[in-house]
């Protein structure tokens, strides 16, 4: 039986977060723009279930909500064609830790075509890239930034520079040859020129003007010969969502945040899902529920006196909230003190 799944991408947050071994996207793939964001949609749908069970099932609603594809008569023929060819390809993966390389396949699958849905077994090799990160490097990413790209490149190119963005020289130096490597061009642009205006040029315009990292760039020279590109990347703050700000303050092992039920009451009260997580997060360490704390701030609210200019309740609430705990701290923030 088909899964009934309504999956409003817009409203669910459960699967916020791509997280990937550094070795991972560093490896040689071929995948296109929509097989790129298919399997950071899988990486996060796994990651978001507590049980991490690799054997999961997608709906044609659920694919086509996912990659912001039309709901038309095309859609089924399009999911099983993309099933099909990641069934038939493979990351080559290099373990460090191991001194190998890992061939690693995406999942294996089967689509049931008169009731529009995919059961995919996802490989243990690859899950292992992004679910056992213990004592790994790795790399973080907002979904809906994947999900807004319109370039191969692009895509690639931000998984690259985001690696770097935390670190205390905020670049990263690619030799000439590395670089075309990782973004699939080895036998293509030999002038830096082309491969300036083809790739780096327009990758950066879509990684500045959609995502939460900016950056810039400068041809690496010796003895007047370009034999690399050096990368500057910083934060890009205007760009950076609700989401995202609010997930910073989920980090040292709050990265999974699942719904509590002090979160689910803080939602039902109109709280932003996102906001609900972390405020119930608060309850759930004082041991304490949040109806006494609603109660409360429903009776000072009804005692305000209605015009035109009273704040909606889930606003006030939300106020009440931020004057009780205030803004958390990162371990980042308390480095800095």
């Amino acid at each position: 039986m088909a899964p009934n799944t309504e999956i409003d991408l817009m409203r669910n947050y459960k699967f916020n977060l791509v997280l990937r071994g550094n070795e991972i996207i560093q490896a040689k793939n071929n995948l296109s723009l929509i097989q790129n964001k298919f399997i950071d949609y899988i990486i996060a749908k796994i990651r978001g279930d507590k049980s991490r069970n690799l054997s999961i099932q997608i709906s044609r609603k659920e694919f086509a909500a996912a990659l912001g594809l039309k709901e038309d008569g095309y859609l089924g023929r399009r999911m099983l064609s993309l099933i099909i060819e990641l069934m038939n390809k493979s990351v080559v993966v290099f373990n460090s830790d191991k001194n190998c390389v890992d061939l690693c396949k995406y999942f294996e699958g089967t689509y049931h075509i008169g009731e529009g849905y995919a059961d995919l077994e996802v490989g243990k090799k690859f899950a292992s890239y992004f679910l056992e990160l213990d004592g790994r490097s790795y790399t973080e990413y907002h979904l809906k930034t994947i999900m807004a790209f319109q370039s191969t490149h692009a895509l690639q190119l931000y998984r690259l520079l985001k690696q770097y963005l935390h670190t205390k020289e905020k670049k990263r130096v690619f030799d000439l040859a590395e670089f075309k490597f990782y973004m699939n061009v080895e036998n293509s642009y030999t002038k830096f020129n082309m491969l300036s205006k083809r790739v780096i040029d327009p990758s950066l315009k879509e990684i500045n003007e959609i995502s939460d990292i900016a950056a810039q760039y400068e041809p690496k020279k010796e003895r007047g010969k370009i034999i690399g590109i050096i990368f500057y990347i910083r934060e890009n703050l205007a760009n950076k969502s609700k989401e995202v700000r609010i997930k910073d303050l989920y980090k040292a092992g709050l990265i999974d945040v699942q719904a509590t039920p002090a979160s689910e009451t803080l939602e039902k009260e109109g709280i932003h899902p996102l906001d609900a997580k972390f405020y119930g997060l608060c309850f759930e360490k004082e041991q304490k529920t949040p109806d006494n704390f609603l109660s409360s701030v429903r009776k000072s609210y009804e005692k305000m006196p209605k015009t035109p200019k009273t704040v909606e309740w889930n606003s006030y609430l939300f106020g009440a909230l931020k004057k009780k705990w205030g803004k958390r701290q990162t371990p980042k923030d308390k480095e800095t003190k």
